[in-house]
């Protein structure tokens, strides 16, 4: 049993040595495995691919090659970055030992041999030496590196092998030049083997066919005279002739900060790149020849079989004319009447569709207004707004948005100074009758007692109650029926009520919550965390950070569990006090978490996920609400004067301005959630603010000087019942510090509050999005993308989230003014706000005349949208800049539908489209389409107008580097939206003339039709050859074209790029369809895609890629060229910028 591995430097003679260990017997790899014969090696390499590819895996994982002059690495970096790659490591070892004798040679094994060397068990190893001259002269001969870069690169890589080498046994050192010492010396090892050799059946001279002499030529005398002038390199030399790798790694490192080996890596680079140049331009003349090669011997065969069937054909033509002139009278009127009856069933799809959401909508309108007009609040509400009408008092829009722009700068404590003093007693009475539910719910004795003392009590109450009865009395509560509070007042005893967390040896998150007394609240906190958090799905760990509390906070560790309690000798602080117990955690990512707060479902992995997936954003923070349900803050604002804002404050949580994710000037202390790196890398919070405020925002403002970013989360929600945490009186205690810390922040970050941030409320509206200099685009489409259902609803899509990753503050407007599910939470969770309900509906233009100048552009999409807001918009004062995308020019289409006969009469015609279509463009300040036709044909008809062309999708390299063809069955899919009339137009020609001929000749393909909205007549075709599956999800539809042999596009009228087409080439599926199929795209689409102008044309191709696995991958390698040189994502950035009216290299 022999298991041998082969090392040695780059230009040594591994490929030979190798070369002679199969010819004696021993296996290496499969034939699909082996590396083939290239231009600079022609005799062979003897290696495995898959080993090829893992190990340049593991090194770009290490930012290495195999040419690259790194340091060497340590065994434990090493195993920590090739840990992932172990399991396909022990695939390659298991294939190896199936067999008794085997060897294996990778040059890089150098570097990764302790990731291989536990696995595969190897009994000897081959090291080949050949001399550093040798090897310098052949790299420059081949490389025309200079010839001390050379000598350093085989010292470096000499003392790596030496590394691998040192500490195992069995190693046969072979010097590859040197006057017959390579012969002798192998032979000396391959009779140590002779029973493989015996068994092989191979002669002597198949050494001498392996081994080329002509190797040696850079070897003479002189080259050890020329190495004494580099006395290391001769004392490594000489000790690796004598196998002494001990020796070796005595010798100094390669000092790389003196040697300029970037420059030996840009050769290595350009040499081998030029190699798999050549290889890769003779394998495709190899292929062109072969294929010219059949494609004429199958013309001849072909010829010869249509001579034949044409001799037979002429003796049936007579005899069948007759009976095909009564078969196309009834075909026609057949057609007739199906093109009648899909047009009817069109309708109703549609119809039914509208009356189904109508339906939806409705139920939920008459169920929300049910419960609304049973309550006493409508009618109270409804008798006062008469009053109030008639009194003229009503001056704002909603009672919310004038209380809240009437106290800015006031604190929450200040609202006594502007709201009826009232006592506590009568706050209570008049809250009761307002909300009773509110005071009933869940009743307990000591409620009734606390509530009893202060009715008829002496005293009238502390002002942390009176000020959270004065937020009941306000203004109207949300409600928070929604929302799972654990009121402290109302939390049970602590021996009634035991809660036990589950703490990780190795937690994700620490939750950190800072508490000094307060114990029911803190109790209150952490049931909700325990009931809202789930430890499985991202684990975390709860830390207490005791304050030295004098209160029964000290028994916390007796009822709860699994918790860590951290406290300290004597009272810090809040600011101390957190930066002393974060440095207890052991999670990944931070939560600071003030305990006078409830958690709720789904709060945690919400305000992590952004952290976890985008490396630009820093910390985030959530939505906080009041226990009534209406909102307390919707992400922080900081003005100039460096006074704060709570975005959103007593206003309903709901509404669409508060429900989409964005960047914000900071988040609150109450729930600050970040990286526990970053908090060590700005030291924690800044020992100025001691003992609290604004150190919240100044740790904001510190991350964003970092170049990271502060996110508001609004799909994460906490209720807080502010006040509890530092009571509510500005003049004593720790609220002094809140106007002390304001001045401070103010001359720490007033370059960057000058410069960054808006001067008051008055700009609202734009500040409330982080960054003074942000574009903002209204975005405005027939209804919110349904990104995974047609072609134009995904570009719509790819463009929004090209212009957020941009950073622009998009606003999008759907004409109908509808939340769909669960595309809206998708743009809202992006970052883009959505307008939506019956008040944006009703109001959408008044809303765009108060915040007209906040808009950069307006994108408009679709001319039979666009038609209902552009006159508006350019009715406004200032309008801003248009910029028009009308999906395909309808015109065209609409042309092509009636010349087929197949338009229905009383929709609009060609020639009302045009009109419609170019009185759009010639108002717009741009317009964009898909494809250069479009743009020429706009030029061609109206010059004046501003056109420019924007690429449908992009893509990168690594978009093509997966997924591409491989030998699948017999499957042609078809994918397309029953919604647009030409998709169903083609696919029932295609179904009619088409599929029965492939079918005929290739009896095993199957297709399969994917669609929304699919018609009866489709639906009722399943059967063994036809898989109809109608409307699939976004990963069903990746997987069918996993499976799919060839993707048809049969169109016979449209306009503009098909998505399908472009969809299909990315995913590596050829594609066979029509001129109108492949029209607008550029290049020359024959190139890269089947185009057939003909029934016999689009037969015969899919017959020939469903039969021949070559012409598939031959077109998938075309088409993936044409992605990336036709699609990149350069070319959508500048047509973005276009659209803005911006140069590209403005900021935005």
């Amino acid at each position: 049993m022999r298991k041998i591995v082969v090392h040695g430097v780059h230009r040594s003679g591994t490929s030979a040595s190798a070369g002679i260990l199969e010819r004696a017997g021993l296996w290496y790899a499969d034939e699909q495995n082996k590396m083939p014969p290239r231009v600079d090696n022609q005799k062979g390499f003897w290696e495995r691919l898959d080993v090829v590819e893992l190990n340049d895996k593991i090194l770009a994982s290490l930012n290495m090659s195999w040419f690259t002059l790194a340091p060497a690495l340590s065994n434990s970096e090493l195993m920590d970055v090739g840990s992932e790659y172990l399991d396909q490591i022990r695939v390659i070892a298991d294939q190896l030992n199936e067999h008794d004798d085997w060897f294996l040679k990778e040059p890089r094994l150098s570097i990764t041999w302790p990731l291989w060397k536990s696995h595969l068990n190897a009994t000897h190893h081959v090291w080949v030496v050949r001399h550093p001259i040798s090897v310098a002269k052949s790299l420059h001969t081949r490389n025309g590196i200079p010839i001390e870069q050379g000598l350093v690169f085989w010292y470096h890589q000499t003392r790596m092998l030496a590394s691998s080498l040192v500490d195992e046994p069995n190693v046969f050192c072979v010097e590859f030049d040197g006057g017959g010492a390579f012969e002798s010396k192998l032979n000396e090892f391959l009779q140590g083997v002779s029973t493989l050799a015996e068994s092989s059946g191979e002669e002597a001279s198949d050494e001498q066919r392996i081994f080329d002499s002509g190797l040696v030529k850079h070897f003479n005398d002189d080259a050890s005279k020329q190495l004494s002038n580099f006395p290391v390199i001769e004392k490594a030399w000489k000790y690796a002739v004598a196998g002494d790798a001990a020796k070796i790694l005595a010798l100094p490192e390669v000092s790389l900060s003196e040697f300029s080996w970037h420059d030996l890596e840009s050769r290595m680079v350009f040499s081998i790149e030029a190699a798999r140049f050549e290889r890769d331009q003779a394998q495709l003349n190899s292929q062109r020849d072969n294929d010219a090669q059949r494609w004429s011997a199958e013309k001849l065969r072909l010829e010869q079989e249509w001579h034949a069937s044409d001799r037979s054909l002429n003796e049936v033509k007579t005899e069948l004319g007759e009976q095909q002139k009564q078969l196309k009278e009834y075909r026609e009127k057949i057609t007739k009447l199906e093109c009648q009856a899909e047009e009817l069933q069109e309708k109703n799809t549609k119809l039914e569709c509208q009356a189904e959401e109508r339906h939806s909508q409705l139920i939920d309108v008459a169920v929300d207004l049910k419960h609304f007009m049973r309550s006493k609040r409508y009618t109270l509400m409804a008798l006062m707004n008469k009053v109030f009408v008639r009194l003229r008092l009503i001056k704002h829009r909603t009672l919310h948005s004038a209380f809240d722009k009437s106290t800015h700068g006031i604190t929450s404590v200040e609202l006594e100074n502007v709201l009826p003093a009232d006592s506590t007693r009568l706050l209570m009475l008049k809250g009761f009758l307002r909300n009773p539910r509110s005071f009933l719910r869940r009743v307990n004795r000591k409620r009734v007692v606390k509530a009893l003392r202060l009715l008829v009590g002496k005293n009238d109450g502390d002002i942390a109650v009176r000020q959270a009865l004065l937020q009941y009395d306000v203004v109207d509560p949300g409600g928070n029926s929604s929302l799972d509070i654990h009121v402290p007042s109302e939390c049970p005893d602590w021996p009634e009520t035991k809660l036990e967390f589950q703490l990780p040896a190795a937690p994700v998150v620490s939750i950190v919550i800072p508490v000094f007394n307060n114990y029911l609240t803190t109790f209150s906190c952490l049931l909700s965390i325990h009931k809202h958090t789930d430890n499985h799905s991202l684990l975390f760990e709860v830390i207490i950070a005791d304050d030295c509390s004098s209160d029964q906070t000290a028994q916390l560790g007796e009822y709860v569990k699994g918790i860590r309690i951290v406290r300290g000798d004597e009272n810090q602080g809040f600011l101390l006090n957190c930066n002393s117990s974060v440095t207890a955690a052991r999670g990944k990512f931070i939560v600071l978490l003030n305990n006078d707060t409830n958690v709720q479902a789904g709060w945690l992995s919400e305000l992590i996920s952004p952290l976890e997936h985008c490396p630009e954003i820093g910390i985030t923070g959530p939505k906080f609400v009041y226990p009534d349900g209406r909102l307390q803050e919707a992400g922080g604002i900081i003005f100039s004067d460096a006074s704060g804002w709570n975005y959103g404050r007593f206003d309903q949580p709901n509404k669409p301005e508060y429900e989409f994710s964005r960047d914000v000037d900071y988040v609150s202390g109450a729930c600050l959630v970040f990286k526990k790196s970053l908090w060590s890398r700005i030291g924690g919070f800044d020992t100025e603010f001691a003992p609290a405020y604004y150190e919240d925002t100044d740790f904001c403002f510190q991350a964003r000087a970092l170049g990271l970013r502060v996110r508001f989360v609004a799909s994460s929600t906490v209720v807080h019942f502010e006040g509890v945490s530092h009571g509510s009186n500005e003049d004593s205690g720790i609220k002094k510090y809140q106007v002390t810390n304001r001045k401070k922040f103010r001359e720490k970050w007033q370059q960057t509050l000058d410069a960054e941030h808006y001067t008051g409320p008055e700009d609202l509206f734009s500040a409330r999005v982080h960054g003074r200099d942000k574009k903002t685009v209204l975005f405005v489409d027939h209804h919110v993308p349904f990104h995974d259902k047609d072609a134009g609803s995904k570009v719509a899509q790819r463009y929004v989230e090209l212009m957020v990753e941009r950073g622009i503050h998009v606003i999008f407007l759907g004409d109908n003014f509808y939340p769909h599910q669960p595309y809206t939470r998708e743009l809202q969770s992006l970052g883009v706000e959505v307008l939506y309900g019956e008040y944006f509906k009703n109001n959408w233009y008044a809303w765009l005349q108060e915040h007209a100048h906040t808009i950069d552009a307006v994108y408009l999409n679709r001319p039979h949208i666009t038609v209902n807001y552009i006159d508006k918009i350019l009715a406004l004062e200032n309008p801003p800049f248009l910029a028009y995308h009308g999906a395909d020019l309808h015109y065209i289409r609409v042309g092509r539908e009636e010349l087929l006969g197949i338009r229905d009469a009383d929709a609009r015609s060609s020639d009302e489209w045009k009109e419609i279509e170019f009185d759009i463009m010639r108002k717009c300040d741009i317009s964009m389409w898909l494809s250069e036709n479009e743009v020429d044909t706009v030029k061609k008809e109206d010059p004046s107008i501003n056109v420019a062309y924007k690429p449908m999708y992009w893509f990168e390299q690594s978009d093509v580097d997966v997924g591409r063809h491989s030998v699948r069955d017999r499957n042609i899919l078809f994918v397309g939206g029953f919604g647009h009339p030409p998709n169903l137009d083609g696919i029932n020609w295609f179904l009619d003339k088409i599929f029965p001929e492939v079918l005929a000749i290739v009896p095993d393909v199957k297709l399969s039709i994917i669609g929304s909205n699919s018609p009866a007549h489709i639906t009722n075709l399943q059967s063994d050859a036809i898989d109809v599956l109608g409307y699939v999800s976004e990963s069903e539809l990746v997987s069918a074209y996993g499976q799919a042999r060839v993707s048809i596009v049969p169109l016979r009228y449209g306009a503009g790029v098909k998505g399908k087409v472009i969809e299909s080439m990315q995913y590596g599926v050829p594609v066979v369809t029509t001129p109108i199929g492949a029209e607008g795209l550029p290049g020359d689409a024959n190139a890269y895609l089947s185009v057939r102008d003909t029934e016999q044309g689009v037969i015969d191709q899919l017959v020939l890629l469903l039969t021949s696995d070559d012409a598939c991958d031959s077109q998938v390698s075309l088409a993936d060229k044409a992605l990336i040189e036709y699609f990149s994502k350069d070319a959508a950035l500048t047509a973005l910028t276009t659209i803005l009216g911006l140069d590209k290299s403005d900021e935005v």
